[in-house]
Protein backbone atom coordinates (compact mmCIF):
# COMPACT_ATOMS: atom_id res chain seq x y z
CA UNK A 1 0.00 0.00 0.00
CA UNK A 2 1.34 3.35 -0.63
CA UNK A 3 2.22 5.84 1.95
CA UNK A 4 0.09 8.72 2.45
CA UNK A 5 3.23 11.13 2.26
CA UNK A 6 1.03 14.22 4.39
CA UNK A 7 1.04 12.36 7.65
CA UNK A 8 3.56 12.35 10.24
CA UNK A 9 5.58 9.52 11.25
CA UNK A 10 5.14 10.34 14.79
CA UNK A 11 4.85 7.09 16.49
CA UNK A 12 7.29 6.09 19.60
CA UNK A 13 7.66 2.18 19.56
CA UNK A 14 6.67 0.05 16.77
CA UNK A 15 4.76 -3.74 16.97
CA UNK A 16 6.32 -4.37 13.62
CA UNK A 17 2.94 -5.04 12.72
CA UNK A 18 -0.22 -3.64 10.96
CA UNK A 19 -4.05 -3.31 12.80
CA UNK A 20 -6.90 -1.94 10.78
CA UNK A 21 -9.14 0.58 12.42
CA UNK A 22 -12.53 1.79 11.16
CA UNK A 23 -15.34 4.14 12.36
CA UNK A 24 -18.75 3.16 11.33
CA UNK A 25 -22.07 5.73 11.85
CA UNK A 26 -24.31 2.59 11.52
CA UNK A 27 -27.66 4.62 11.33
CA UNK A 28 -30.07 3.96 14.34
CA UNK A 29 -29.18 0.72 14.75
CA UNK A 30 -30.93 -1.63 14.57
CA UNK A 31 -33.81 -0.10 12.58
CA UNK A 32 -34.51 -3.14 10.95
CA UNK A 33 -34.33 -6.48 11.17
CA UNK A 34 -32.42 -6.48 7.58
CA UNK A 35 -29.91 -4.25 8.90
CA UNK A 36 -28.70 -6.25 11.57
CA UNK A 37 -26.75 -8.89 9.39
CA UNK A 38 -26.17 -6.22 6.57
CA UNK A 39 -24.46 -4.28 9.04
CA UNK A 40 -22.67 -6.61 10.20
CA UNK A 41 -21.37 -7.95 6.88
CA UNK A 42 -19.90 -4.59 6.03
CA UNK A 43 -17.67 -4.57 8.85
CA UNK A 44 -16.54 -8.42 8.59
CA UNK A 45 -16.03 -7.19 4.99
CA UNK A 46 -13.75 -3.90 6.20
CA UNK A 47 -11.45 -6.66 7.99
CA UNK A 48 -10.97 -3.97 11.45
CA UNK A 49 -9.52 -5.17 14.36
CA UNK A 50 -11.07 -1.73 16.53
CA UNK A 51 -14.04 -0.70 15.43
CA UNK A 52 -15.74 3.05 16.46
CA UNK A 53 -19.46 2.86 16.10
CA UNK A 54 -22.06 5.95 16.04
CA UNK A 55 -25.53 6.03 15.93
CA UNK A 56 -26.51 2.93 18.70
CA UNK A 57 -30.44 2.67 19.24
CA UNK A 58 -29.77 -0.81 21.58
CA UNK A 59 -26.03 -1.57 22.66
CA UNK A 60 -27.99 -5.19 23.53
CA UNK A 61 -28.91 -6.20 20.32
CA UNK A 62 -25.09 -4.76 18.90
CA UNK A 63 -23.13 -6.63 21.45
CA UNK A 64 -25.04 -9.78 21.19
CA UNK A 65 -24.97 -9.52 17.04
CA UNK A 66 -21.41 -8.89 17.44
CA UNK A 67 -20.76 -12.12 19.28
CA UNK A 68 -23.10 -14.19 17.00
CA UNK A 69 -21.73 -12.74 13.64
CA UNK A 70 -18.36 -11.75 14.11
CA UNK A 71 -16.96 -14.28 16.77
CA UNK A 72 -16.99 -14.67 20.33
CA UNK A 73 -13.66 -13.15 20.60
CA UNK A 74 -15.59 -9.42 19.41
CA UNK A 75 -16.23 -7.80 22.41
CA UNK A 76 -18.25 -4.33 23.08
CA UNK A 77 -17.90 -1.41 25.03
CA UNK A 78 -20.25 1.24 25.12
CA UNK A 79 -20.61 4.69 26.76
CA UNK A 80 -22.29 5.28 29.78
CA UNK A 81 -24.12 8.44 28.79
CA UNK A 82 -27.99 7.89 28.11
CA UNK A 83 -28.44 9.83 24.81
CA UNK A 84 -30.72 8.71 22.08
CA UNK A 85 -27.96 7.43 20.01
CA UNK A 86 -25.18 5.85 22.16
CA UNK A 87 -21.23 5.54 20.78
CA UNK A 88 -19.29 2.34 21.47
CA UNK A 89 -16.62 0.40 20.01
CA UNK A 90 -15.88 -3.00 19.18
CA UNK A 91 -12.28 -4.79 19.46
CA UNK A 92 -11.18 -8.05 18.88
CA UNK A 93 -9.95 -9.52 22.40
CA UNK A 94 -7.34 -11.99 21.33
CA UNK A 95 -5.33 -8.68 20.12
CA UNK A 96 -6.57 -6.00 22.87
CA UNK A 97 -7.90 -5.73 26.18
CA UNK A 98 -9.57 -3.06 27.56
CA UNK A 99 -7.76 -0.33 30.01
CA UNK A 100 -10.01 1.89 31.12
CA UNK A 101 -12.98 4.23 29.19
CA UNK A 102 -14.62 7.70 29.43
CA UNK A 103 -16.96 9.72 28.74
CA UNK A 104 -15.89 13.11 27.73
CA UNK A 105 -19.26 15.59 28.28
CA UNK A 106 -17.38 18.72 27.57
CA UNK A 107 -19.27 18.30 24.09
CA UNK A 108 -22.75 18.02 25.23
CA UNK A 109 -22.81 21.58 24.19
CA UNK A 110 -26.44 21.57 23.71
CA UNK A 111 -29.34 19.45 24.91
CA UNK A 112 -29.08 16.03 23.44
CA UNK A 113 -25.86 16.41 22.29
CA UNK A 114 -23.47 13.06 22.27
CA UNK A 115 -20.10 13.27 24.16
CA UNK A 116 -16.96 11.83 22.95
CA UNK A 117 -16.23 8.35 24.22
CA UNK A 118 -12.86 7.15 24.83
CA UNK A 119 -11.50 4.02 25.14
CA UNK A 120 -8.03 3.11 26.08
CA UNK A 121 -6.64 -0.75 24.76
CA UNK A 122 -3.65 -2.64 25.65
CA UNK A 123 -2.31 -4.82 22.82
CA UNK A 124 -2.06 -7.95 23.86
CA UNK A 125 1.29 -8.22 22.20
CA UNK A 126 3.44 -5.82 23.90
CA UNK A 127 1.79 -4.80 27.27
CA UNK A 128 3.45 -1.55 27.00
CA UNK A 129 1.70 -0.48 23.87
CA UNK A 130 -1.85 1.35 24.50
CA UNK A 131 -4.06 2.39 21.58
CA UNK A 132 -6.43 5.53 22.88
CA UNK A 133 -9.35 5.85 20.44
CA UNK A 134 -11.72 8.68 21.01
CA UNK A 135 -15.09 8.67 18.96
CA UNK A 136 -17.46 11.68 18.58
CA UNK A 137 -20.99 12.01 16.81
CA UNK A 138 -21.11 15.46 16.31
CA UNK A 139 -24.10 17.75 15.70
CA UNK A 140 -25.63 16.95 12.34
CA UNK A 141 -26.70 19.64 9.36
CA UNK A 142 -25.38 22.33 7.48
CA UNK A 143 -26.69 24.82 10.05
CA UNK A 144 -25.08 23.46 12.49
CA UNK A 145 -21.66 24.63 11.59
CA UNK A 146 -21.33 27.13 14.65
CA UNK A 147 -22.24 24.38 17.33
CA UNK A 148 -19.66 21.81 15.57
CA UNK A 149 -17.25 24.41 16.07
CA UNK A 150 -18.22 24.75 19.94
CA UNK A 151 -17.67 21.13 20.14
CA UNK A 152 -14.29 20.50 18.22
CA UNK A 153 -13.26 23.69 20.61
CA UNK A 154 -13.90 21.00 23.38
CA UNK A 155 -12.35 18.46 21.53
CA UNK A 156 -9.19 20.41 20.79
CA UNK A 157 -8.36 20.45 24.81
CA UNK A 158 -9.12 16.79 25.21
CA UNK A 159 -6.79 15.39 22.10
CA UNK A 160 -4.09 18.04 23.31
CA UNK A 161 -4.04 16.45 26.78
CA UNK A 162 -4.44 12.57 25.43
CA UNK A 163 -1.40 13.71 22.77
CA UNK A 164 0.93 13.99 25.54
CA UNK A 165 0.37 10.94 27.43
CA UNK A 166 2.72 8.91 25.16
CA UNK A 167 -0.89 6.31 24.30
CA UNK A 168 -0.96 5.98 20.37
CA UNK A 169 -3.95 7.82 19.98
CA UNK A 170 -6.86 7.60 17.10
CA UNK A 171 -9.66 10.15 17.03
CA UNK A 172 -12.78 8.99 14.74
CA UNK A 173 -16.19 9.60 14.00
CA UNK A 174 -18.68 11.27 12.61
CA UNK A 175 -18.15 15.03 12.44
CA UNK A 176 -20.95 15.74 10.17
CA UNK A 177 -18.28 17.83 7.92
CA UNK A 178 -20.76 19.81 5.96
CA UNK A 179 -18.75 22.73 4.78
CA UNK A 180 -15.47 24.00 4.28
CA UNK A 181 -15.58 25.86 7.86
CA UNK A 182 -16.25 22.12 8.95
CA UNK A 183 -13.20 20.52 7.33
CA UNK A 184 -10.73 23.98 8.20
CA UNK A 185 -11.77 23.60 11.75
CA UNK A 186 -11.07 19.42 11.22
CA UNK A 187 -7.17 20.72 10.12
CA UNK A 188 -6.79 23.02 12.99
CA UNK A 189 -7.58 20.27 15.41
CA UNK A 190 -5.35 17.80 13.93
CA UNK A 191 -2.02 20.63 13.96
CA UNK A 192 -3.25 21.57 17.66
CA UNK A 193 -2.82 17.67 18.54
CA UNK A 194 -0.29 16.61 15.89
CA UNK A 195 -1.78 14.55 14.38
CA UNK A 196 -2.17 12.76 10.90
CA UNK A 197 -5.88 13.81 8.74
CA UNK A 198 -6.07 10.42 7.36
CA UNK A 199 -9.13 11.34 5.45
CA UNK A 200 -8.31 14.30 4.61
CA UNK A 201 -8.75 13.85 0.77
CA UNK A 202 -10.91 11.18 1.05
CA UNK A 203 -13.60 11.38 -1.93
CA UNK A 204 -17.17 10.34 0.21
CA UNK A 205 -18.09 8.71 3.35
CA UNK A 206 -22.03 8.41 3.11
CA UNK A 207 -25.03 9.46 0.92
CA UNK A 208 -27.54 12.57 1.32
CA UNK A 209 -30.51 11.96 -0.41
CA UNK A 210 -32.23 15.27 -1.75
CA UNK A 211 -34.93 15.41 -3.90
CA UNK A 212 -32.80 15.99 -7.20
CA UNK A 213 -30.97 13.12 -6.57
CA UNK A 214 -28.11 11.33 -4.19
CA UNK A 215 -24.94 13.28 -3.40
CA UNK A 216 -22.08 11.44 -1.85
CA UNK A 217 -20.43 13.50 1.40
CA UNK A 218 -17.44 13.62 3.56
CA UNK A 219 -19.06 13.61 6.78
CA UNK A 220 -16.85 10.76 8.25
CA UNK A 221 -13.36 11.04 9.44
CA UNK A 222 -10.02 9.70 11.07
CA UNK A 223 -6.78 11.39 12.69
CA UNK A 224 -3.77 9.71 14.12
CA UNK A 225 -0.65 10.19 15.84
CA UNK A 226 0.62 7.16 13.62
CA UNK A 227 2.13 5.79 10.58
CA UNK A 228 -1.11 5.42 8.33
CA UNK A 229 -0.82 2.85 5.19
CA UNK A 230 -4.13 3.60 3.35
CA UNK A 231 -7.22 5.56 4.19
CA UNK A 232 -10.51 3.78 2.48
CA UNK A 233 -14.46 4.24 2.65
CA UNK A 234 -16.08 1.17 1.92
CA UNK A 235 -19.11 -0.59 1.30
CA UNK A 236 -21.34 1.33 -0.66
CA UNK A 237 -19.06 4.08 -1.03
CA UNK A 238 -16.06 1.86 -2.49
CA UNK A 239 -18.53 -0.14 -4.84
CA UNK A 240 -20.58 2.47 -6.00
CA UNK A 241 -18.73 5.74 -5.98
CA UNK A 242 -19.16 8.80 -5.22
CA UNK A 243 -20.91 11.11 -7.89
CA UNK A 244 -24.28 12.30 -7.95
CA UNK A 245 -26.79 9.92 -8.92
CA UNK A 246 -30.74 9.60 -9.56
CA UNK A 247 -31.08 7.49 -6.80
CA UNK A 248 -28.62 6.45 -3.70
CA UNK A 249 -27.75 2.82 -3.11
CA UNK A 250 -29.97 0.48 -1.98
CA UNK A 251 -27.16 -0.02 0.89
CA UNK A 252 -28.22 3.23 1.86
CA UNK A 253 -31.64 1.63 2.93
CA UNK A 254 -30.45 -1.94 3.94
CA UNK A 255 -27.70 -1.33 5.78
CA UNK A 256 -26.39 2.80 6.65
CA UNK A 257 -26.68 6.34 5.07
CA UNK A 258 -22.63 5.85 6.07
CA UNK A 259 -19.82 3.74 5.06
CA UNK A 260 -17.50 2.00 7.22
CA UNK A 261 -14.43 4.23 6.59
CA UNK A 262 -10.56 2.13 7.66
CA UNK A 263 -7.26 3.25 7.92
CA UNK A 264 -4.36 0.37 8.26
CA UNK A 265 -1.19 1.37 10.76
CA UNK A 266 2.17 0.81 11.14
CA UNK A 267 2.57 -0.08 14.80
Amino acid sequence: MALLGALPVLADSCLGEEIRVATFNIEDFPKSPRQVPGAFAAILESDADIVAVQEIRSTTVLKHSARALLGPEWKFIASRRATSHRLGVLYDSEMFAVVSSKDHTELEVYRGARPAFEVRLRSRDDSKVIVRVITVHLKAGADGESVRRKQLDALESIVVKARSSGDKLIVLGDFNSTGSADHNRIGKLAKAGRLGWATEKIECTSYWRKSDGCVGSRLDHILTSETVDAAVARGACETEGCGRKPQCPVYREHVSDHCPVTIDLDF
